[in-house]
């Protein structure tokens, strides 16, 4: 899944797509694209790890200039005790 934030918010784009080749990310035209990251993560057990900004976060970071984002994953959200997952509906 891509998510564009070069757009309007957040858009799931096939043209927007990245390779890479060689040791850079090219668009679909072959061109060098430069990711602009920050760290999306809720690290509160009591809200359940879950980041709840909703499309408003995300036209701010591309309004400050950010194109990518690395979501942050807790693992102890996934298994909070050893053994099996949380499944939730």
């Amino acid at each position: 899944m891509v998510i564009n934030l070069a757009t309007d918010g957040v858009t799931l784009a096939s043209t927007s797509r990245l390779q890479i080749l060689g040791s850079r990310f090219v668009d679909p035209q072959g061109r060098h694209v430069l990711l602009h990251g920050i760290n999306v993560v809720d690290k509160n057990r009591h809200e359940g790890y879950i980041v709840d900004e909703g499309p408003d976060l995300y036209a701010r970071l591309r309004d400050w200039g950010f194109n990518a984002i690395r979501l942050g994953v807790i693992w102890d959200g996934l298994e909070p005790e050893p053994g099996p997952t949380t499944k939730h509906t």
